[in-house]
């Protein structure tokens, strides 16, 4: 995901781990619009019989600039 000017965000679905990864270029925990793309993401994984109701978002630190 880009964001205005330089800042980025990555999304990683980790299915062995079974956690959600977030890595933010500007280390902001407290976006709403995030946990509304997880939950897009359970309900996708969930068609493909994947459940994954119950897997923690982490954000991930030291993240790249």
């Amino acid at each position: 995901m880009h964001f205005r000017t330089n800042h980025w965000a990555l999304l990683v679905i980790h299915i062995k781990e079974k956690e959600f990864h977030m890595y933010d270029s500007l280390r902001s925990k407290h976006r709403a619009d995030i946990p509304q793309y997880v939950d897009e993401l359970k309900r996708y994984l969930k068609g493909k019989h994947i459940d994954a109701d119950k897997w923690p978002l982490r954000y991930l630190d030291p993240c790249p600039q």
